[in-house]
């Protein structure tokens, strides 16, 4: 099947900016600061940067950080470097660096992260705009985010959720703030709150359990501001169970400074969850299970009171986890 491609030369995006109607509000706008992390997505990135362009909203800094991309990335910035305020193309250590390089540059008074395989929907500077302004002005916002297929045709809706508390966010039993779609106004991205490098996945939970500790508490915003594109090599199994490990790691060493009876129900959660992902791992392990799972079981003894981890040292892989609940553990 091939590819779909949208072609959107310098001429026609100044076109089609022309046709569309402009604001009529005198209102002095805030300068948002949108910064989209690239590393080999050059079948997406055009699409992500003219999303940025068509929300007709003035006072915008667009900023692009790619990864010394060796694909169609860098042709397709210069096509646009016109109307990007600031782009690099050099190796960096990780998306959380790179993210952390693009807020280096941002001068905005709203920042936002915008992958590269990712879109931003028509008006949502404009609504933003009004939701972080004015009286009572939010903070943090996040919204929904519409899920389109590789083509970008909509076959669904990721739902964000506000944390019922930091305790539940933490162990992941209420809680959904997706990087794309999350505005920070930037009081709140300083030096003590930048993405930890060290997270291969979890750079955004991170960041987000560490400003809910804080005190700042995100305002939901309840319609689509970002689309999500699905497609293959979202994400494997095995990167399922590394993100769902991370996650587990930030929670304990939140845990670390916390009241001992929050202490111990974070601890006891992420004893429960990592059964799950280790018993997952094992069936990655295949004919290796047994091995793997006496070495788990050395630093975590007590799980031998668990049958599913009997039955897999005494019979190997024989009745894998359920993918349903290794996202669930997630």
């Amino acid at each position: 099947m091939r590819t779909k491609t949208i072609i959107r030369t310098p001429h026609l995006q100044q076109t089609l900016s022309f046709l569309r109607p402009r604001n009529g509000s005198k209102m002095k706008q805030p300068r948002i600061s949108v910064i989209i992390p690239n590393l080999n997505h050059g079948r997406f990135l055009e699409r992500a940067i003219c999303s940025t362009f068509d929300q007709d909203y003035e006072n915008i800094q667009v900023i692009v950080i790619d990864g010394a991309s060796t694909d169609t990335s860098r042709p397709i910035i210069k096509i646009y470097q016109h109307r990007i305020n600031f782009w690099s193309s050099k190796p960096d250590s990780g998306i959380a660096h790179a993210l952390n390089l693009g807020l280096r540059q941002a001068d905005g008074d709203i920042i936002t992260y915008l992958p590269s395989n990712q879109v931003m929907l028509p008006e949502t500077l404009h609504n933003i705009a009004k939701k972080m302004t004015g009286k009572n002005p939010a903070k943090w916002a996040v919204g929904h985010q519409q899920l389109t297929d590789e083509y970008d045709n909509p076959i669904g809706q990721i739902e964000s959720s506000l944390p019922n508390t930091t305790l539940d966010y933490l162990k992941r039993d209420s809680g959904y703030l997706p990087l794309a779609g999350s505005f920070y106004h930037k009081d709140l991205l300083n030096l003590d709150n930048i993405f930890d490098t060290h997270m291969h996945y979890n750079y955004s939970f991170e960041l987000n359990a560490r400003l809910l500790i804080q005190g700042h508490q995100p305002h939901l915003i309840k319609h689509q501001l970002t689309s999500q594109r699905y497609h293959k090599g979202t994400q494997s199994a095995i990167q399922t169970i590394q993100n769902g490990m991370e996650q587990i790691e930030i929670a304990e060493q939140f845990a670390l400074n916390m009241k001992n009876s929050d202490k111990q129900e974070i601890l006891n959660n992420c004893n429960k969850r990592r059964k799950i992902y280790v018993l997952a791992q094992a069936e990655v392990y295949g004919d290796q299970a047994k091995h793997y799972l006496r070495r788990e079981l050395f630093k975590n003894p007590s799980w031998l009171n668990d049958k599913s981890f009997r039955d897999v040292l005494a019979n190997g892989v024989k009745h894998p986890v359920p993918h349903k609940q290794v996202r669930k553990a997630a």
